[in-house]
């Protein structure tokens, strides 16, 4: 992983709970933190909900409603609410608002990150699907079961939240029970765990918005505190989209390169002197057909992770297809053309193994198990390029490319694996 990417993972979480934390300990803020605490976590979540709906990623769905039902844990109104009637009849004891303030955090503190965790190990599937709604209503299940046990039974699952294990010194400081604060450290090592494995945006905002979330439950600060962290959590989640959004639009999925919208961004920034190079991959179609698109897959990034080690300043776009382009800013043509050189040389050099399955042998419809090299084949791939520079003012960037990718079919007319300028 990148410092890059690391940084993207971490910046924007970190930022929003040390600004968080700023409000909240910073003396001439406090009354802004008190007003922003009120309305805008319902406000925040509320958004993050809408724009997961709208750009289908049903975890930060499911999460956004998870950190709506714990926000709704800790308002004084609804302890009162649980304690100003019984459940289940006339016979059944009442629950004090101060019985119900002690459980239902403990109980949210255990239910979120747990259930985000869960979660997050999932994919993100259409909203309208069943696959969401099931979700959806395993989670509410559990919660309403979780609180009809709190009604019923509030002595046993008071007392089941508030289990010690160990020495109560070690575990103070985090302002949660030990049941709780285990089931908050499990959650956590998981998302974080996810965030860095798969290195996405969206698994590192479920990670520091379940964080936030947490905070909030073991604040013991009031409801000023509590409301800003959930804000935090709202606007971590709304974060983790946009971006989410933006790598989309602008990065390439399948090769982890910038997609054809940055390359147009760049084009339309040059000045010259800059030299343009358009990179197509030999026989692409080949693979494809013969192999499959999984190895169609490997190749292009097999390709990609060598365009994207291009030296000489150049930087590395897939156009679409089996087409890369390397953009050289400040460079003459012949000043990039040893550069593209290097990198035609370093993919036709590299080879992977492709190891075929057994065929049923006709003799017997058996599956033969064959070992070693009967199952294997060496690939090798080889890239065309064309090359085109400008160096006065009155060429345009669409002209340039044009000639480039001119240069480039005559490289595949003239054998392949070689680079035209």
């Amino acid at each position: 992983m990148s410092l890059k990417t690391l940084f993207t993972l971490i910046a924007p979480g970190a930022l929003t709970l040390a600004a968080a934390g700023i409000l909240l300990n910073y003396s001439p803020t406090a009354d802004l933190a008190a007003q922003m605490s009120r309305g805008y976590p319902l406000g925040a979540l509320a958004v993050a909900m809408l724009l997961a709906w709208r750009m289908h990623r049903s975890r930060v769905l499911v999460a956004a409603l998870l950190l709506l039902a714990a926000h709704a844990a800790l308002d004084p109104r609804v302890h009162a609410a649980l304690g100003s009637r019984p459940f289940g009849g006339d016979s059944a004891a009442a629950l004090s608002p101060s019985l119900a303030a002690g459980s239902l955090p403990l109980l949210a503190a255990v239910l979120l990150p747990v259930l985000i965790a869960a979660i997050a190990c999932t994919a993100d599937r259409n909203i309208a699907g069943r696959f969401v709604a099931t979700q959806i209503l395993i989670v509410t299940m559990l919660i309403a079961g979780a609180v009809i046990g709190i009604v019923v039974a509030p002595n046993a699952v008071t007392s089941l939240l508030e289990s010690t294990f160990i020495d109560l010194n070690y575990t103070s400081w985090a302002g949660l029970g030990q049941v709780p604060l285990i089931a908050a450290v499990l959650g956590l090592v998981i998302l974080t765990a996810l965030a860095l494995f798969r290195a996405k945006a969206i698994d590192a905002g479920l990670a520091w918005a379940t964080l936030a979330g947490v905070l909030a439950i073991a604040s013991h600060a009031g409801s000023t505190a509590r409301g800003m962290w959930m804000l935090a959590a709202g606007l971590i989640l709304v974060v983790a989209l946009v971006e989410s959004f933006y790598m989309m639009a602008f990065h390439d999925e399948l090769t982890g390169l910038p997609a054809r919208r940055a390359l147009s961004q760049t084009l339309a920034a040059l000045r010259p002197p800059y030299t343009v190079a358009i990179v197509d991959v030999d026989h692409f179609k080949t693979f494809n057909d013969r192999y499959g698109h999984d190895v169609g897959d490997e190749v292009l990034r097999m390709v990609a992770t060598r365009l994207s080690a291009v030296t000489g300043g150049g930087r590395a776009y897939r156009s679409g297809g089996e087409e890369f382009t390397i953009v050289f800013p400040g460079k003459e043509k012949a000043e990039a053309l040893p550069h593209v050189e290097q990198v035609r040389e370093a993919v036709a050099d590299a080879r992977f193994t492709l190891r075929r399955k057994p065929r049923p042998n006709k003799a017997d419809g058996e599956r033969r198990r064959s070992t070693g090299k009967n199952n294997e084949r060496r690939i090798g791939v080889t890239i065309s390029v064309g090359l085109a520079g400008v160096g006065v003012r009155d060429a345009t960037t669409a002209a340039v490319v044009k000639a480039a990718d001119k240069a480039m079919y005559r490289a595949k007319k003239g054998g392949r694996n070689r680079v035209v300028a």
